[in-house]
């Protein structure tokens, strides 16, 4: 206790609040993650180990890892983590089904799981008492972490205090010396060698090339969520993508047609900014939305002439809570033209001139 008040009386340290953390971080959500891992790391497993976690780890953010010896003796337990940043209040729901997952995939291998949330935590409420219900059933203990708790966690580890909770540089912040040389930053003189118009920051001047790159990242991003249907993921990527201004810039079209998949999905209505899209993304749109109010059966060659999102799309429309056979459409050569699909629960099948969906 004497070390975590002598260091919130470091005067270097910064401000350790949610609101100095939002602030200092763009995307908030992967930055609690990482923070949160960085915490586990250093307090639970005594900065001893390094934890890994594969590719979409179900129900916890890292696989399970046996914790350092005790001083005292006590049986070393195999402990993980989860990481939950809201915006609102707890969705203890969404907290639950990845308890379930967790139990599911890891319930022979687990004692212990750490709770990280930026929100308080109330261990008497209905919902935590049947997130930790979950777990107790399959033998593992819960240990949640939350609001000031996680703040006085970080207070503790200078490296992570500040990594976190101070400003860091923008792009109107930095200097030639920091950007890849390709891309030409200046006062707002004239920027040789630049074909483009370029865009101005404040009294800088950013060469497109730098937000076509910006764009091109986030299109791989943002279809990564859609081949792995989270859509939440999607939509909290893609507000914060059109917070920038990045109309005209080459790509945007294809995040403005992942924006009104998304909206699509929600329900709204997306007839009105379909217009900026290209002709080919506005016939993809329009497959979307005549599906979404009629899905019925689509020949095969049809559903394999459309783009692998599309595709997706119109397979979970079909199947919108079926998780356990969910279809992955394969992308290897000639697969996507073959409309080539895994089926782990029998709900497809192709025939020589249809797909046949029941």
């Amino acid at each position: 206790m004497h070390d975590l008040c002598m260091a919130r009386m470091d005067k270097h340290y910064p401000n350790i609040t949610w609101a100095q953390f939002a602030m200092c971080n763009d995307d908030i959500t992967g930055a609690f993650e990482d923070m949160t891992r960085r915490l586990f790391t250093f307090e639970f497993l005594k900065n001893s180990k390094i934890p890994h976690s594969d590719h979409n780890n179900p129900g916890v953010e890292v696989l399970p890892i046996l914790e350092p010896p005790h001083k005292d003796g006590a049986k070393q337990r195999r402990i993980s983590f989860q990481s939950k940043y809201f915006e609102g209040n707890v969705r203890y729901s969404k907290i639950k089904e990845s308890f379930r997952q967790a139990v599911k995939h890891y319930g022979n291998e687990l004692d212990l799981i750490y709770l990280f949330c930026n929100k308080t935590l109330t261990v008497t409420t209905k919902g935590y008492k049947e997130i930790e219900a979950v777990l107790i059933e399959a033998g593992i203990e819960l240990y949640p972490i939350s609001n000031s708790e996680v703040l006085d966690l970080v207070s503790k580890y200078k490296e992570i205090a500040n990594y976190f909770f101070l400003p860091r540089k923008r792009p109107d912040d930095v200097s030639p010396s920091q950007i890849h040389a390709t891309i030409v930053v200046n006062n707002g003189e004239n920027v040789t060698g630049c074909i483009d118009c370029p865009i101005q920051l404040k009294d800088q001047i950013i060469d497109p090339r730098l937000f076509q790159s910006f764009v091109q990242e986030k299109i791989e991003l943002c279809k990564s969520f859609i081949l792995e249907m989270d859509l939440e993921k999607l939509r909290e990527e893609l507000d914060k993508i059109f917070t920038y201004k990045i109309m005209g810039v080459e790509g945007v079209e294809t995040l403005l047609f992942y924006k009104l998949i998304a909206d699509l999905h929600e329900g709204k209505a997306v007839e009105a900014d379909k217009e900026r899209l290209t002709d080919y993304l506005k016939g993809e749109l329009k497959c979307l939305i005549e599906y979404y109010k009629n899905p019925i059966s689509i020949g095969a060659y049809k559903f394999a002439s459309h783009c692998i999102e599309t595709q997706i799309i119109i397979l979970d429309k079909r199947f919108p809570h079926a998780e356990e056979s969910r279809l992955s459409v394969l992308r290897g050569a000639g697969c996507e033209k073959a409309a080539c699909l895994v089926v782990r629960a029998g709900f497809v099948r192709i025939s020589s001139t249809r797909l046949e969906i029941y």
